[in-house]
């Protein structure tokens, strides 16, 4: 199913990146890790293209290993928001509560770093 819009967030991290797009309503449409590189990067722009007709992309460009990523984001024509590392580990809570609406207030998210 192609949706109208999704917002990706990207965790960036020193060994790889882990990414949640969401869509209007905040349905989890992918969440998953990505390696760091050329190649898996692509991937995940090919994967989020796909999955909607317009997507935005949320990140903290601060870290070096986010260069690669923002580079290949912004050479593809991606509309880039930056985001603190605070604020995507918040909405990864805050999704995880979505997404499992069972889970105790204070429990840790159930996505790993």
């Amino acid at each position: 199913m192609v949706r109208e819009r999704i917002r990706v967030g990207i965790d960036v991290g020193k060994t790889t990146h882990h990414a949640r797009a969401v869509d209007e309503s905040g349905e989890v449409v992918f969440s998953h890790r990505v390696d760091h590189g050329r190649t898996a990067t692509e991937r995940l722009i090919a994967r989020a293209g796909k999955a909607a007709v317009e997507v935005r992309w949320a990140l903290d460009p601060t870290s070096g290993a986010a260069g690669l990523l923002v580079v290949l984001l912004l050479t593809t024509g991606q509309p880039v928001t930056s985001a603190s590392g605070q604020a995507v580990n918040r909405m990864a809570v805050v999704l995880d509560a979505f997404a499992r609406p069972d889970r105790v207030v204070g429990e840790p998210p159930t996505t790993a770093r």
